[in-house]
């Protein structure tokens, strides 16, 4: 089977087909929503599932979130059954992207040209990744699984080198493209998922986790990676629990946080040792999904466990929490890039 291309709809055929759904109603304190959005530093939050005035997406599960390039109003969201959506203000009304293919854990906004999205998705079983040049209208396959059972599980674009994207395997393999999707060479097989892609503040370190085996570490923008911390492979390391999300200081080379099991760790010597943050006991007992630091002031970070998320502005010394009415935890913390007020946060079932 050759390629496949997808061309959207007219928008009032989604609104129809979608009309008749059921979503869980969604109130001010989170119930049933799958996104949330705070304007005032995360001390608050409101549900931002609007379609029309019938239809909401409060019942997706969000695995992925972008902002467009210059314009962070434009918000696109990947989900695991529902498909790709998009806003133009700030989530107050999303609208359908057509984008038949599910489980969308990567997407990507290119950030040196603003109508550009990948995404990843399966589609008829098969692991595929799509590009598009006009934000979603229509869409090109760019790369596919050769049998079915396999999902893309990450999706990153190389801050410096545009043309340059790196994916991983739910078996494992990490694979790049250096000009824009066109072709792909192997990279590395870290033997688990591959998930939680990010560079470190100077560009030419990236990170990813292994689920369930620990963190790897490229210092050669993906040409070489090696297990940290001490080059162990083991699911839980001499130093770290068994790591579930990870995140970097934007404003400070070497400092990565690795949100586990037990406890949230940071390390601020690329990743060589590690410290355990303080955070509130209680929160230990369950897994850490997300981690944020603001890119505009190191000490301010945020972290979610279970149901609920926490909040500290003076790096981990103390914390304020916040309660999700939900039955889904949070998966995707993101600041806006352009208003350092403004939080988003994509819910979903683990």
């Amino acid at each position: 089977m050759g390629k496949t291309s997808f061309l959207a709809v007219p928008l009032v055929a989604i609104t129809l087909s979608l009309s008749g759904c059921s979503f869980p109603g969604a109130g001010s304190s989170g119930s049933g929503s799958a996104i949330l959005k705070s304007i005032d530093d995360g001390k608050t939050y409101a549900p931002k599932v609007t379609i029309d005035q019938k239809t909401t997406i409060a019942s997706a599960d969000i695995l992925s979130l972008v902002f467009e390039s210059g314009n962070s109003k434009r918000i696109t969201i990947g989900t695991r059954d529902s498909g790709l959506f998009a806003s133009e203000n700030g989530g107050d009304i999303w609208k359908k992207i057509t984008f038949p293919p599910t489980k969308t854990y990567g997407l990507v906004a290119d950030w040196s040209a603003p109508t550009r999205l990948y995404a990843t998705g399966d589609w008829q079983g098969r692991g595929k990744i799509y590009r598009s040049e006009d934000r979603g209208a229509k869409w090109e396959e760019i790369y596919t699984e050769p049998n079915t059972g396999t999902t893309i599980t990450m999706l990153v674009q190389n801050p410096r080198h545009p043309e340059t994207l790196y994916a991983g395997t739910s078996a494992g393999v990490v694979f790049r493209t250096t000009d824009g999707g066109q072709t792909w060479e192997n990279l590395h097989s870290i033997s688990a998922p591959a998930i939680s892609p990010v560079f470190d503040a100077n560009d030419d370190t990236f990170y990813l986790l292994a689920s369930g085996k620990g963190i790897f570490r490229s210092r050669d923008n993906g040409s070489t990676f090696e297990a940290i911390p001490g080059g162990s492979k083991s699911a839980v390391t001499k130093t770290l629990p068994e790591a579930t999300s990870l995140a970097t200081d934007p404003s400070r080379a070497g400092t990565v946080y690795a949100g586990t099991k037990n406890g949230l760790f940071r390390s601020r010597d690329f990743g060589d040792s590690w410290e355990e943050v303080p955070i509130l006991e209680s929160s230990r007992k369950f897994p850490i999904r997300s981690v944020v630091i603001n890119p505009r002031n190191s000490n301010e970070l945020l972290y979610s466990a279970a149901l609920a998320v926490y909040r500290s502005t003076d790096g981990g010394t103390s914390w304020s929490t916040y309660q999700l009415d939900s039955n889904r935890a949070v998966g995707t913390l993101r600041y806006d890039p352009q208003e350092a007020n403004v939080l988003y946060l994509g819910l979903r079932v683990f």
